[in-house]
């Protein structure tokens, strides 16, 4: 049977990243979590496939999460991902309820109540994916984008509060936005994430 390694070696990648590598050695070990190694394959086979026709970095039948906000140029798509990458941590809670945010009819979670909550802000016409914006953001408007609809509030909101402003002072005192053709090659850069 045919391996991840060998298809991404296809694809001009090295052989098997020591991510892959550390990912493997997790899984052939772990009692309570499995993975389909058929959907690995498959998966790996239509992004093979993807880059093959359409080149690395199409669109083309690429998965479009339902709350990434609609209409962002490349800038603000990176501002998003650079927000959400801020304020990715701990979703633990104490209580058997969790952070629940309702977005689109749909009751999220975890890692996707925090994204729904920033979306539902910028749908209110809030760019909250702006430094300008969360670097000047009061805890109570902070608080009022967190609104969960359970009793359990988003967890260590003061501490997400902190990293933005934090953040948002560090991007205005390099002066530098976050523009797409200031990034290094992304594939590079990619690969030098799955080398580590």
């Amino acid at each position: 049977m045919e391996d991840v390694g060998s298809i991404i070696g296809r694809a001009g990648k090295p052989s098997i990243p020591s991510v892959l590598m550390s990912a493997k050695f997790i899984v052939s070990r772990a009692q309570h979590v499995t993975i389909s190694q058929d959907g690995v394959m498959q998966t790996a086979r239509k992004l093979l496939g993807n880059m093959e026709n359409e080149g690395v970095g199409s669109v083309k039948g690429a998965y479009v999460d339902p709350l990434e906000p609609p209409g962002l140029n490349k800038e603000e798509v990176l501002e998003w991902l650079f927000l959400l990458d801020t304020l990715n941590f701990c979703f633990w809670s104490d209580s058997p309820a969790l952070f629940t945010v309702r977005h689109q009819d749909r009751l999220w979670t975890g890692f996707r109540s925090m994204c729904a909550a920033l979306a539902r802000a910028v749908q209110a016409g809030l760019p909250v994916y702006r430094p300008s914006v969360y670097g000047s953001m009061t805890l109570e408007q902070f608080r009022g984008i967190f609104q969960s609809e359970t009793d359990v509030p988003i967890p260590l909101l003061e501490r997400r509060l902190r990293n933005l402003h934090e953040a948002a002072a560090v991007l205005n005192e390099v002066r530098s936005p976050l523009k797409h053709h200031e990034l290094p090659n992304h594939h590079k850069v990619v690969a030098d994430i799955l080398k580590a």
